[in-house]
């Protein structure tokens, strides 16, 4: 059509004989979806017994008249819509066959894949097999090494607690023969000491070097009174002998008392006071282990008495010692 004619109430006119022929062929490819933008080839075509169509307003070229489409130009359109619908069948066809090729395709890759897959699962499973295998004779192994681990831990804590043992009794007799080793330097010392004084005992018994009434005990010249006094006297009569009370250096009373000239029935003032600060009338503090004990009336000074040494009041009456340096 040109453009600028106007149609008014355009008819279409009953389908030709023609597409009644071909119906068949249109019902065939019913199933055959069509894009929603071109019309179905089997839509059916209007029938002009239902009615006239009138398209108004429809500008057109001036002056053309209504015209009814021929016989040719429906067979035309019949044979243009047949091409249409074989085309769309044939590529429906090719894709269909390109899908089943992909398909086909895509099932022998899988099936190799999967044949594949088998083949390595069968050895996977088979080393795992030989792994498994060689794991439970490794666990047997290492169960035999900690049994083995644990008896030689065993043994070696016994070896461990034997030689802590011996190392411990090593250590006493090491101590034991230190502390004999101080001990025998010591009564060496005393022997030493010992025969230098009984040596100087001899010359001094020879040469008379205490005075008379005096007693020679160990290089010491020893006075014994016949009357008691208080400390403090006794310390005083003994200052004015020019000598000063008994000082047990170095030995002791069980020594002293052994002595001939001591009466072992009764209390000797010594040169020892202070029961807290323990010091000698010369002025050195007491070293002696001595358990000095305690008598009836307590104090601060001490008796010799019955080989032993006891704290009593200073002022009790007792007979007491003097001491010299022999000449």
């Amino acid at each position: 059509m040109s453009q600028g004619v106007t149609y008014a109430d355009l008819r279409f006119v009953r389908t030709p004989p023609e597409r009644s022929q071909e119906k068949g062929t249109w019902n065939q490819l019913d199933q055959i979806q069509m894009p929603p933008s071109v019309p179905h080839p089997s839509a059916p075509l209007p029938d002009p017994s239902e009615g006239e169509l009138t398209y108004e307003n429809v500008q057109g070229p001036p002056g053309q008249e209504e015209r009814t489409p021929t016989a040719t130009e429906g067979r035309k359109e019949s044979d243009r819509r047949t091409w249409y619908a074989n085309l769309a069948l044939l590529a429906a066809c090719l894709c269909l066959l390109t899908t089943a090729i992909g398909l086909g395709v895509q099932y022998w890759q899988v099936s190799r894949q999967l044949q594949q897959a088998n083949e390595d699962g069968s050895a996977l499973a088979r080393r795992i097999g030989s792994k498994e295998g060689s794991l439970a004779q490794a666990q047997v192994q290492l169960e035999e090494a900690k049994e083995e681990l644990h008896s030689t831990n065993e043994t070696l804590r016994s070896c461990w607690a034997a030689g802590n043992r011996t190392q411990e009794k090593l250590r006493q007799a090491n101590e034991s023969l230190m502390l004999t080793q101080q001990e025998k330097e010591k009564l060496q010392q005393q022997l030493d000491q010992t025969m230098k004084s009984l040596e100087e005992a001899k010359s001094c018994q020879e040469i008379g070097c205490c005075p008379h009434g005096w007693n020679l005990f160990r290089w010491k010249c020893l006075w014994i009174s016949n009357n008691t006094k208080s400390w403090g006297d006794s310390w005083a009569a003994c200052k004015r002998e020019s000598s000063q009370l008994l000082v047990l250096k170095p030995w002791s009373a069980k020594q002293l008392w052994g002595a001939t000239f001591i009466d072992k029935r009764t209390q000797y003032w010594i040169g020892l006071e202070g029961k807290w600060y323990k010091k000698w009338v010369d002025g050195t503090n007491y070293e002696g282990t001595e358990n000095i004990g305690t008598c009836r009336s307590r104090g601060n000074c001490v008796q010799m008495s019955n080989r032993a040494l006891q704290w009593c009041g200073c002022s009790t009456k007792a007979r007491y010692i003097c001491e010299k340096n022999a000449q």
